[in-house]
């Protein structure tokens, strides 16, 4: 008797266009799952870090100024808020460093990288010391 060979010959026939259109439908989710990461990749908003250098170096220069005149102008306000201050003005400097070491080079650049290391350690101080 061979009738359990044909049945198995449709079933292994079968199977195998199963597998095949699996194949194919994983295929096509992952190329469509490419294509939207493609599309949300090239459609997001410009980065600060993707500014040219004259702007980006002119709002972390800006930044810098603003959270500086925060910190300054506080006077008798609470030490919470002074620590708050502190900080901003820390990580604006952090950001400024960033921008100076992208967009900037030779002297010009050590100097300017010198001075805001400096300008950080003095923050870092304040905010080590003055918060708790």
């Amino acid at each position: 008797m061979r009738l359990a060979e044909p049945a198995f010959a449709h079933t292994r026939s079968a199977s195998a266009d199963a597998h095949g259109l699996a194949l194919i439908a994983a295929s096509l989710v992952a190329a469509t799952a490419i294509a939207f990461l493609a599309m949300v990749i090239t459609a997001w908003p410009v980065r600060a870090g993707a500014l040219p250098c004259g702007e980006r170096l002119a709002a972390v220069e800006t930044e810098m100024h603003r959270s500086l005149t925060a910190a300054e102008s506080l006077g008798d306000a609470t030490a919470a808020d002074h620590c708050t201050a502190a900080k901003a003005h820390l990580a604006s400097l952090t950001l400024a460093t960033g921008a100076v070491d992208a967009c900037t080079s030779g002297a010009e650049r050590t100097a300017k990288i010198g001075l805001l290391r400096q300008s950080r350690m003095e923050w870092q101080g304040v905010v080590a010391h003055g918060c708790r």
